[in-house]
C-alpha cells in the first residue's frame, strides 16, 4: 500500500473525484463512506469484496450513465 492509497487501488484523491463526477452525473444516491461500502460488500456468505463506492440510481439511464 503506498502513502495517500486506500488499499482499493485508487488514491484518496482519485476516489473523491469519481464520487464527484458521480455525483455531478445522476440524481441518485453515491456512497463512498465506509459505512455504506461496508454494507454494500457484505451477502450471506462468507465472502467481502469492499467497493471503491456505491453508486444507487434512481432510473435505468443513470445507471448507463454511471
Amino acid at each position: 500500500m503506498f502513502a495517500g492509497d486506500s488499499g482499493d487501488g485508487m488514491s484518496n484523491n482519485g476516489s473523491v473525484t469519481l464520487e464527484n463526477r458521480l455525483a455531478r452525473a445522476i440524481t441518485g444516491d453515491v456512497f463512498f463512506d465506509a459505512f455504506n461500502r461496508g454494507r454494500y460488500a457484505t451477502d450471506a456468505s462468507f465472502y467481502q469484496i469492499m467497493p471503491l463506492g456505491v453508486v444507487v440510481p434512481r432510473s435505468i439511464d443513470e445507471a448507463l450513465r454511471a
